[in-house]
């Protein structure tokens, strides 16, 4: 068991890059919007949006929308979007995350007490009646960077590896496994650590010298 869980600690060291890209889809009985947030890590679990890209299909003429990007405080009115998000459920606030599409349609993407939904004006000023609410359900999901991705393939390329040669070791010698496999793997996993720092050194100043970052 201690084997065991020495290789799962390994395995959840190579995932240890943060994620700065967020994959989303609303979808509600009028429209569906998804795309991929891109952000900036400001506290633990919470995600500032500096970006995104997407579409929403209104369901007419032209069938899909290309989304802009809405900065703090741009979605003038009551509508005062934080463009924040969270890991954890619910995954944006009751300021929401803003964007506009097709003939500068505004959308903020919130949660509040009834669940999320998204809040949409289309005329000057965005206030009372006005504001078109919209209530759906949201999916969020990070997106693996590279350095995520090179983490991850290195810890099993490693893991095989060293399961591959005691296997051959055992094989020569027909020495008992589990107490050659236990000494193995000591070995093992002070080089996977020497390792590890390296390359996740190497991780975060990928992701720091990122435009994103």
């Amino acid at each position: 068991m201690r084997i065991l869980f020495r290789i799962a600690i390994v395995l959840l060291l190579t995932v240890g890059a943060r994620a700065d890209s967020f994959d989303f889809t609303f979808v509600s009985q009028r429209f569906t919007v998804s795309g991929t947030f891109y952000g900036n890590l400001v506290s633990p679990g919470v995600y500032f949006i500096g970006g995104l890209t997407g579409t929403i299909n209104p369901g007419k003429e032209p069938p899909l929308n290309e989304l802009n990007y809405v900065y703090p405080g741009e979605f003038n009115g009551v509508l005062n979007n934080d463009n924040l998000l969270f890991t954890k459920q619910p995954y944006v606030d009751s300021y929401g995350i803003s964007f506009f599409a097709g003939n500068i349609v505004y959308y903020d993407l919130i949660h509040d007490q009834f669940g999320y939904a998204v809040l949409s004006c289309g005329i000057s000023p965005c206030t009372g009646s006005n504001i078109l609410r919209t209530p759906g359900s949201l999916e969020v999901s990070p997106v693996p960077e590279p350095p995520s991705l090179l983490l991850i393939a290195s810890g099993i390329t490693l893991l095989g590896t060293q399961i591959k040669r005691m296997r051959l070791r055992r094989a020569e010698s027909g020495a008992p496994f589990m107490a050659r496999l236990y000494r193995d793997m000591s070995g093992f996993f002070a080089r996977s650590a020497n390792r590890f720092r390296s390359i996740h050194s190497a991780s975060i100043w990928m992701v720091e010298a990122s435009p994103l970052a």
